[in-house]
């Protein structure tokens, strides 16, 4: 009898591990939006508007500092960097632009580089280097493909879902997006 309750023990906590595992471990920062191909600019064919967007689902503030997008784009954020909880932040390729286009505050970059149009892998690691978030978009079949260049950004949709399947993602209902909402 002593033996099945020590199993039982043992199993019992083994579940309860996993599921406060799987629970601790869900999606507390996430890219949330990300509007790698807006409309060009018709003056100098550039594309100013672009960015990513953060999403802190935790109910405790994220310190970002010194953390880094490290593929896709080159992005370092500033010591003392933090991210409040239930919270959005913007890093764009022109902060000024989408500050003003979007009558926004708080916009961080300008990050170097430019988000592919076709689609690639964007990483943001730690201070200590380690990849924290990874993900890949596209702008192929099955992704949604109004965020290809009609102003329209891609969504995160499914919170909990596989950031890097297409049906985690959704086009925006708004064209331009909705940077820091």
């Amino acid at each position: 009898m002593r033996v099945l309750s020590r199993r039982g023990w043992c199993l019992f906590g083994f579940v309860f591990m996993v599921i406060l595992g799987s629970a601790g471990s869900g999606s507390a920062l996430v890219v949330s939006e990300i509007m790698y191909h807006p409309a060009e600019d018709a003056v100098t064919g550039e594309e100013p508007l672009e960015f990513i967007e953060l999403y802190n689902n935790r109910a405790v503030s994220e310190d970002l500092s010194k953390w880094a997008f490290t593929n896709g784009i080159e992005y370092t954020f500033d010591p003392n960097t933090t991210l409040g909880p239930k919270s959005y932040m913007v890093i764009a390729r022109d902060p000024n632009a989408l500050s003003t286009a979007y009558d926004i505050t708080g916009v961080l970059g300008p990050y170097t580089g430019k988000l592919n149009n076709d689609g690639e892998r964007i990483e943001l690691s730690n201070a200590a280097g380690m990849i924290v978030l990874s993900l890949r978009y596209n702008d192929a079949d099955p992704w949604p493909v109004s965020p290809d260049g009609t102003g329209h950004s891609l969504v995160l949709a499914r919170l909990g879902g596989d950031p890097d399947q297409a049906s985690s993602w959704s086009p925006s209902t708004y064209l331009g997006g909705t940077p820091g909402q």
